[in-house]
């Protein structure tokens, strides 16, 4: 039997807490830091820099401590003002502000790389253990949760004719178009 864990690593590390024989594997997660995030959808342009034709898709504003966020503008097509914001440090509140939407992200630290290429060496499978999230592949994006879950799956299921091959794997069939 084999038992898939599809979560962030400090969930992860909560499921394991008591599990015998996963104390190395514990460790590494556990190195993983994480911070708690705010992301604001709002109609406020303040957000954005001050002259409108300096307006891009993605817009990095730095603070007086010189700390950085980001605002999407996603109603750039339509020209609309629909923003996307992380109000993480502190930042007001954004005026006609639609939703707020808290995450716990892993910060991306030199330890967080080291910790990654640990666990990636790690090889669970002999125990039925996988793991897939966005922590075991690059940089905290939703495409290195899914490239890790489609690896657990190559691995178990490698003629599964619902993936298509990642760079580097085997495959005796091709996946459908």
């Amino acid at each position: 039997d084999q038992v898939v864990l599809a979560a962030p690593a400090y969930k992860t590390l909560e499921v394991l807490a008591t599990l015998p024989g996963t104390e190395r594997l514990r460790r590494l997660l556990g190195r993983i830091e994480h911070l708690e995030t705010a992301i604001a959808v709002h109609s406020d342009p303040s957000y954005m820099p001050a002259g409108r034709g300096s307006w891009s898709y993605v817009n990095m504003t730095v603070d007086d401590r010189g700390e950085c966020e980001k605002t999407f503008w996603c109603g750039m097509k339509a020209g609309v003002d629909v923003f996307r914001s992380w109000v993480t440090l502190g930042s007001r509140a954004p005026r006609d502000l639609h939703a707020m939407y808290r995450y716990t992200h892993p910060r991306m630290t030199p330890d967080y790389y080291r910790a990654q290429a640990e666990l990636a060496a790690l090889d669970l499978a002999g125990e039925g253990l996988w793991l897939a999230g966005s922590y075991l592949e690059d940089v905290d994006t939703h495409e290195s949760g899914v490239r890790s879950a489609m690896k657990v799956v190559q691995r178990l299921h490698p003629e599964s004719p619902n993936l298509r091959a990642l760079p580097g794997a085997t495959r005796t069939q091709e996946a459908p178009r």
